[in-house]
């Protein structure tokens, strides 16, 4: 009966260590329309997500424009505005993020 609960457990795992990066990656889109809608925070996505934001602003281009083309999926053209904005927060440069959201959100600054 041991052997059989050793030989369940390793899909579950297997199915983790596959399902829980490709799901972090796929929520990101849907995580910035949020925020575009006022109901995600600055601060949840720079924690959160910071790493699919650098990789939009600054990787490879070849990994730069899957991301930029899923958020335009989800956030239409903004997007990649958007993803400077969250990279300007990253490196907390209070001046550029101001700057930057005031372009995109005109008279607004509600994010923060």
């Amino acid at each position: 009966m041991s052997d059989e609960r050793k030989t369940a457990l390793w899909p579950w795992i297997a199915a983790l260590l596959v399902g829980l990066p490709v799901l972090y990656v796929a929520s990101f889109g849907p995580v910035c329309w949020a925020f575009s809608a006022q109901l995600v925070s600055y601060d949840a996505i720079t924690c959160i997500y910071r790493p699919l934001v650098q990789l939009a602003v600054r990787g490879p281009e070849g990994v730069q424009k899957p991301i930029r083309s899923y958020l335009r999926f989800w956030n239409g053209e903004e997007a990649i505005v958007f993803a400077y904005i969250l990279e300007a927060l990253t490196i907390e440069d209070e001046a550029k993020v101001s700057l930057l959201t005031e372009r995109i959100f005109p008279g607004g600054g509600a994010h923060r």
